[in-house]
């Protein structure tokens, strides 16, 4: 009798296959207790599908027969996951320690290994619901269903030739005396035992350490049964982990920048030698610790953190033998492209790197590329989108949204990269953009990261975020402040004691700027945007410069000042290209007026020589400074004016906490860029003393009682970095390459019944297509285009409709009296 795990494979291969892969990923990683989590993580892969040994899942994948929940094989493999460790791994558990919890832990993990993590609550059934079987009388709802399904399947299983065919290729995988679990005694005797487990951990009648332990060995091994599952399942073969040179970068800035052409040069050369320096320091006080890389914006922080972690990862693996990945955060997709291209500048010294691009570099967000490039040939898209999500790669360029919802996480797609995050060197870019009400559940998370799997986090800010404690922290340059004193780039000039019109705001534009120079605005909200950028266009008589589409018409010739407007009101492609234009035009020292939300504040490279901005929270004041004369070349410092706009929306925006205290600090002053840093210290330790920091005990709270999701009360899965509501994506045609984007969405993914084809075409049009739209949040936006044929949720504009609807330079126009996305 043959026993098929999927169209193609036998079951017995996939079991067997599964089982060590999972395995091997744990072996590889810098783990306490790592015997015992390779054992469960290879027991776990051979129970995990034992459920399609049942005629009705097998007469489903044959034949396309549907038996409801009898075909399905989640719960009864679960059960042998928890049957098969308790047996195996009895001689390491103890009542005290978090193996005893293992049968849970693999319980929890195999049920739910085609969906996200639950809370055990919702998966395990009372013990009043185990009486009367098989009908289970007082069961309810669906565990009822699930109940009779899993007694029908233990019958089934017992059944001849299928039980003997069944236990001959169990024992070939060293499962002996599987009759002892197939029967209804066993059953009931494990499922008490794991709500007693349960128990235990719900009402905290365990140790803390304990409890942390066993609520982050289940992302661990889950992440491991669920990429080893699904690689396995596609056949997608692994890859040979590399080796890159720690002088890799050394030899990029010797090459690179040995001759100084910058007035920061000086700076960048010191801030770099004193980090790198401290790789000659015990690794103890490196590896599996946080440290912090604090220094001035335009320090050369991205290649001097990239240098370090570079080298810290050679030592790790000459002194230790294990391989850490190096994994680059930010927190928006805006500014990932320009850190990649310094990585991929760098990386490309390697011989092989052009053959092997991927092996070495990857990018991933939800916007980026499917592709995968190994020994000179792609992976199919199915392969590459695989390896991307598992981070197989040496070095990973990312979004906080990916990393951080990783590691607060529950949801599959996201714990699938779980264990290759296990012993990483993490480098969190631009650290403040963290909601500071969540500072201390993400704190939380990195430390028990940073001492359970040897994880090391590098935060790198110019502005020093209170998410760790200094007691907490290794500091890689160990006065920070020596390299901020003397700076004198900048001056920011307050004028917030008072509120100003938008009218006068406008006059304060054309007062401070003539046309012979750059300058940023920046405003906070949409609809104010668009109000200005309106009016100075007008006012000033400027030429608009759109970027997308080209157009003859709107070339500019070099004594002309354009206007050019940047927000999320714009399609990705806009704002883009209008970023592209501008770090060309910027740099050849010729004049702009850009009008802009803060989606222009973060790590975009660009070098303005004034600023003016409506009141914002302090650390986003300063790091929108560091878009103004960010190079030093210019003799007089650049001027950051910062007003207090009625109707701003700053309160809306961030909140009345972060307001109150940034016009407390600012009034009516002037301050050089030498006290930056200790002003936004003072407003850290002021906002995070009056923030609301509740939700974040309670996720940590919920994590500890291991509720990953729960349909009631505060679980894993009520974490969100960004906190928005439900948004209608529209989108925007402006050509005939758009059009056909469209058209090749609509036929090939909207209208595509072939679920792998649909896939497919989906991951090769996903960039593209993402590219031209607009997401307005649902709430808000009333002035919606016509619904796109076969989807009720995505919407589009054609270009016979865009004067209704979009405006090549401000883009999505909302009716009137309604407010535009804060950002």
């Amino acid at each position: 009798m043959k026993f098929l795990s999927h169209p193609d494979k036998s079951l017995k291969e996939h079991l067997l296959e599964v089982s060590t892969s999972a395995g091997d990923y744990i072996e590889v990683l810098p783990l306490r207790k790592k015997e015992t989590l390779m054992k469960a993580a290879r027991l776990i892969g051979l129970a995990h599908d034992f459920g399609k040994y049942s005629s009705f899942f097998q007469a489903h994948l044959g034949e396309g027969k549907n038996f409801g929940p009898l075909q399905h094989h989640a719960f009864i493999s679960a059960l042998l996951g928890t049957w098969l460790l308790r047996r195996e791994l009895k001689d390491t558990m103890s009542a005290e320690g978090p193996e005893g919890f293992l049968p849970l832990i693999a319980y929890i993990v195999i049920h739910r290994h085609h969906g996200d993590l639950k809370s055990p609550e919702l998966i395990i059934p009372y013990p009043d619901a185990l009486e009367d079987p098989p009908d289970f009388m007082l069961a309810e709802g669906a565990m009822r269903e699930h109940l009779k399904a899993l007694w029908a399947q233990k019958d089934d299983l017992k059944k001849e030739p299928r039980y003997g065919a069944m236990a001959e290729e169990l024992k070939t995988l060293g499962i002996e005396d599987i009759g002892e679990f197939i029967s209804g005694e066993t059953f009931i005797f494990l499922l008490k035992n794991l709500f007693r487990l349960n128990w235990f951990i719900s009402q905290g009648s365990v140790p803390e350490e304990t409890r942390l332990t066993v609520a982050l060995w289940p992302m661990l091994l889950f992440s491991a049964l669920i990429d080893a599952d699904k690689r396995g399942a596609a056949r997608v073969g692994g890859v040979t982990r590399r080796e890159i040179p720690g002088d890799l970068a050394d030899r990029y800035v010797k090459e690179k920048f040995s001759v100084e052409t910058n007035p920061l040069d000086f700076l960048r050369r010191e801030v770099y030698r004193e980090v790198v320096g401290n790789i000659s320091r015990p690794l103890d006080e490196l590896w599996g610790r946080v440290l912090t890389l604090t220094a001035p914006t335009g320090s050369g922080k991205t290649l001097t953190a990239f240098s370090f972690a570079l080298k810290l990862r050679e030592r790790i693996y000459k002194e230790k033998g294990f391989l850490p990945r190096i994994v680059y955060a930010l927190p928006f997709i805006s500014i990932i492209e320009q850190n990649y291209e310094v990585f991929r500048d760098v990386l490309k010294q390697l011989p092989d790197f052009s053959r092997n691009e991927h092996v070495y570099l990857l990018k991933h967000h939800h916007l980026s590329d499917v592709r995968y490039r190994e020994g000179d040939e792609d992976r199919r898209v199915d392969e590459a989108l695989l390896l991307t999500e598992a981070w197989e790669s040496e070095v990973i360029v990312t979004t906080f949204v990916q990393l951080l919802h990783t590691v607060i996480g529950f949801k599959n797609r996201f714990l699938k990269k779980f264990h290759n995050i296990a012993g990483s060197i993490l480098i969190l870019d631009e650290a403040q953009n963290i909601p500071v009400e969540k500072w201390p559940l993400v704190r939380n998370f990195f430390k028990l990261l940073s001492e359970s799997l040897g994880i090391t986090v590098i935060q790198m800010t110019a502005t020093r975020p209170l998410i760790f404690e200094d007691k907490e922290t290794l500091e890689l340059v160990p006065q920070p402040g020596k390299y901020f004193t003397g700076l004198r780039r900048t001056v920011v000039k307050a004028r917030t004691r008072g509120k100003i019109s938008l009218d006068t705001f406008t006059e304060e534009v054309r007062e401070h700027w003539d046309k012979k120079t750059s300058l940023l605005v920046v405003v906070n909200t949409i609809s104010m945007s668009v109000q200005l950028y309106s009016r100075l266009k007008d006012e000033l008589s400027l030429k608009p410069f759109i970027g997308y589409p080209e157009d003859d018409d709107q070339r500019l010739s070099p004594d002309e000042v354009p206007i050019i407007y940047l927000s999320t009101n714009i399609v990705p492609l806009q704002r883009v290209e209008r970023i592209r234009f501008l770090q060309k035009w910027l740099k050849a020292g010729r004049p702009a007026l850009v009008v802009s939300t803060q989606v222009i504040e973060a790590g975009v490279d660009l070098d303005f020589h004034q600023v003016m901005r409506d009141i914002g929270p302090l650390d986003s004041i300063v790091q929108v400074a560091g878009r103004c004369n960010r190079s030093a070349k210019r003799e007089q410092p650049g001027i950051v004016r910062v007003y207090h706009l009625e109707e701003g929306g700053a309160r809306y925006v961030y909140g009345a906490i972060h307001l109150h205290n940034s016009l407390k600090m600012l009034e009516d002053g002037e301050y050089t860029e030498d006290i930056y840093i200790r002003k936004v210290e003072d407003f850290y330790r002021n906002v995070y003393e009056s923030k609301d920091t509740e939700e974040s005990e309670k996720i940590w709270k919920a994590f500890s009682r291991l509720d990953f999701y729960r349909d009631d009360g505060v679980s894993v899965s009520d974490f969100q970095l960004i906190e928005e509501g439900p948004q209608v994506p529209i989108f925007v045609v402006l050509t005939t390459k758009d059009e056909n984007i469209l058209s090749q969405f609509k036929n090939k993914v909207l209208q595509e019944k072939d679920r792998d084809k649909r896939m497919e075409a989906y991951l090769s049009l996903r960039r593209p297509f993402h590219e031209r739209l607009v997401t307005p949040r649902l709430e808000r936006a009333k002035n919606l285009p016509p619904e796109v044929e076969g989807s009720r949720e995505l919407r589009h504009i054609p270009t016979s409709q865009l004067e209704e609807f979009y405006n090549l330079e401000t883009g999505f126009i909302w009716l009137p009296g309604e407010e535009g996305r804060i950002w």
